[in-house]
């Protein structure tokens, strides 16, 4: 026999989570805000109740939350992911209050695996253990430069972590080595030493594109594809790889960050830790599935582990469909 479950609206269940908890008039602000915009979110889609909203509802509003937000502010423009991630939290803490309550037939910490990969719980802080706050906004949200000065060395750190690049590598790039796709907006660099074109996001694009601006305004003329990607303030030729590793130290914000190392090496770590956190994840799964354990501490229930390998199995069934190469 099906489990009946309770009627109530959002702005009821919404008081009565409040009233549960003994926190800040701020807090309470921020968390009505949050369950204001849920609720807006369920009104655009017809639900009023608690109890209509399905799995699949919650993973459309978060994931509308980091794309388009046309559904439930006229800011169409995605939140930050920092701002996205504590929407998250604080909307999951909500529904597992209605979970317990008896509202919900549902437990939203089993449906962390369909929710994108940036926006689960303890994804973002994990990188931001090597970073910096500050540092972690230059290479997520490419703010604007005050100048050609503060501009080069946010674009020679953007090269450091999303290219994994050496000083050296940096140092010997030519403006040539960059081309900038005029479909995606995302950047490839040719280096001599890989065997392999780098992809940059758009946001390393953007970090390019005000440098350039800089540097144009600054000699009122274009610059040429020879020129050094990364150049001398005053003669335009290419830094060393000294000065590229000195210009990745300098000018930072604060006397904490003053005191913190930041090098290519740092940088290539948190990019690798970042991208392939879910690898790690996927392989302590599978482990997991042939009987071994997990390597590492992973916290998943057994509906997200499900979901989790569920995925993967699709993976491997597409492989398995793929007609065998000819062999030579």
């Amino acid at each position: 026999m099906a489990t009946k479950i309770s009627t109530v609206t959002f702005t009821d269940a919404e008081v009565d989570w409040l009233k549960s908890k003994a926190i800040s008039d701020a807090a309470i602000t921020a968390y009505r805000g949050e369950v204001a915009r849920l609720s807006t979110f369920c009104a655009s889609i017809g639900i009023v109740e608690v109890s209509h909203f399905e799995p699949e509802h919650w993973t459309a509003y978060v994931t509308c939350l980091s794309t388009d937000r046309s559904a439930i502010s006229s800011q169409w423009k995605p939140l930050k992911p920092s701002s996205a991630l504590q929407a998250f939290r604080i909307t999951r803490a909500f529904l597992l209050h209605c979970t317990r309550s008896g509202w919900l037939n549902w437990d939203p910490r089993d449906v962390d695996a369909s929710i994108p990969t940036a926006m689960r719980s303890g994804e973002l802080p994990t990188i931001g253990k090597s970073l910096s706050p500050s540092l972690r906004e230059v290479l997520s949200n490419a703010p604007l430069a005050a100048d050609e000065q503060q501009a080069r060395r946010y674009f020679a750190l953007g090269l450091g972590f999303w290219g994994a690049m050496s000083p050296r590598e940096i140092s010997l790039l030519k403006v040539r080595d960059l081309r900038i796709s005029r479909v995606s907006g995302e950047g490839t660099l040719t280096c001599g030493n890989r065997p392999y074109p780098v992809v940059l996001p758009v946001e390393l694009v953007a970090l390019w594109r005000r440098y350039q601006q800089c540097r144009q305004e600054a000699t009122s003329r274009s610059i040429k594809p020879s020129s050094a990607l990364i150049s001398n303030l005053r003669s335009g030729d290419s830094l060393c790889t000294w000065s590229i590793w000195a210009l990745m130290q300098s000018g930072r914000d604060n006397e904490k960050e003053a005191k913190e190392a930041i090098n290519p090496r740092i940088l290539r770590s948190a990019y690798v830790e970042g991208t392939t956190r879910n690898a790690a994840r996927d392989i302590g799964i599978v482990r997991n599935q042939v009987g071994r354990r997990m390597d590492i501490s992973i916290e998943l229930s057994a509906l997200a582990r499900q979901r989790a390998l569920g995925s993967l199995h699709e993976v491997t069934l597409a492989k398995l469909r793929e007609p065998p190469r000819a062999t030579q």
